[in-house]
């Protein structure tokens, strides 16, 4: 089911799919910038993009609650992952919840089932 829709305008948008159960945390992502659709985009459980959404934190091993990082610039087709980010020792177990970048989008934090990770 269709989880959320992002309008910037009629050339820059995003559709958010989630499973529709609180059992699988599988989500897809459809973006389209300046009439440039990229590639679908398969994560779980959280993610959040930068202002400019060029750069994307997200969890994409599968099994796991590791934040990994991605960018896509401005003509790009696809997603390409750039690093995954330092994670808790018990990243199989700690389940991520959601994903905030601060104001200056210098720190990002996560919210899991026990607390808070930044």
């Amino acid at each position: 089911p269709l989880h959320s829709i992002e309008l910037e305008d009629l050339e820059d948008f995003r559709f958010l799919f989630w499973s529709g159960s609180l059992d699988d945390p599988s989500m897809l992502l459809h973006n389209t910038r300046e009439k440039c659709e990229l590639d679908p985009f398969y994560f779980h459980s959280a993610m959040v993009m930068t202002r400019d959404k060029q750069t994307m934190f997200c969890c994409t091993d599968k099994g796991r609650f590791r934040v990994t990082e991605y960018v896509a610039p401005q003509g790009a087709n696809c997603w390409s992952k750039v690093k995954p980010l330092p994670s808790a020792y018990n990243d199989e177990t700690e389940t991520l919840l959601q994903l905030k970048l601060d104001k200056s989008e210098t720190v990002l934090m996560g919210t899991t089932a026990n607390g808070f990770i930044v």
